[in-house]
């Protein structure tokens, strides 16, 4: 399967249904999932995920993908997630990493894929948003503060 982009030491690709057991180490862990809205992930909600993010391909060509290192280990998901605020439509980076794979940089540089991936392949252009508590330290070090919107209007 090819790569929707790689970084210095990841690769990421869409999800298929042949990533259920690894996506379980991300969406089925109560520590990597206990600020999500949606909560921990049974089976059937992992299948309904990867269902999901490959209809979301085919409607907007982006959505989650899964993320490996060099080392073909499993890090996690990231990607980009649509939604209607007032009369915009928003895109922002989401991730989620295995809590074996947190710490190693590897949030910065999926966002950094992602974010480049947002600008250059899919013309999404950024708008200036303040960092929020967690996710304050992976702002910094993108030196961004961004969401994406499809019209290029401020928000």
């Amino acid at each position: 399967m090819a790569f929707i982009f790689e970084t210095q030491r990841l690769s990421v690709r869409e999800i298929t249904p042949s990533d259920a057991e690894d996506l379980a180490f991300v969406l089925a862990d109560p520590l990597v999932m206990k600020h999500s809205t949606v909560g921990v992930h049974s089976e059937l909600q992992i299948n309904d995920f990867i269902k999901n993010c490959q209809q979301l391909y085919r409607i907007n060509g982006y959505g989650h993908w899964i993320i490996y290192n060099n080392f073909n280990e499993f890090v996690g998901v990231c990607g980009l997630n649509k939604h209607q605020v007032g009369d915009k439509e928003l895109v922002h980076i989401n991730y989620r990493l295995a809590t074996s794979q947190q710490g190693k940089g590897y949030a910065v540089e999926s966002t950094q894929g992602v974010l480049s991936f947002a600008k250059d392949t899919l013309a999404l252009s950024g708008i200036p948003k303040p960092p929020q508590d967690a996710e304050f330290s992976v702002s910094q070090g993108l030196n961004t503060k961004a969401l994406l919107c499809n019209n290029g209007s401020p928000f």
